[in-house]
């Protein structure tokens, strides 16, 4: 019984110290059905974003255009913590059936 307790007493300081991630919606990139021959890009600022992928075929190209097979395919319910460093990034997106979603919010 003494273990258990020590135990969880452990399992609940280091969530303590884990925290969590603090969103700043009104720092907020979205991408919207990337077409097939690539959206329009956009420059992230310097700093950490949580990347949220809502719809399958979503392929993200760290670059100005994203088209024929350029760019990194991510799976549909993708959640990744991105850090951008200084000077920023550009960002565009594309889809091979014009539906993927992808949103980047800011997470500092």
């Amino acid at each position: 019984m003494r273990r258990l307790g020590l135990l969880l007493y452990v399992l609940a300081a280091s969530m303590a110290l884990a925290g969590g991630i603090t969103l700043n919606t009104a720092t907020r990139f979205e991408f919207t059905d990337c077409i097939s021959t690539g959206s329009g890009n956009q420059t992230l600022t310097e700093g950490q974003y949580l990347l949220r992928i809502t719809d399958s075929d979503v392929f993200i190209c760290y670059a100005s255009t994203c088209t024929g097979t350029s760019g990194e395919k991510f799976p549909q319910n993708t959640v990744i913590l991105l850090n951008i460093s200084r000077g920023g990034q550009v960002v565009s997106c594309r889809s091979a059936a014009s539906t993927g979603d992808a949103i980047f919010t800011n997470a500092n």
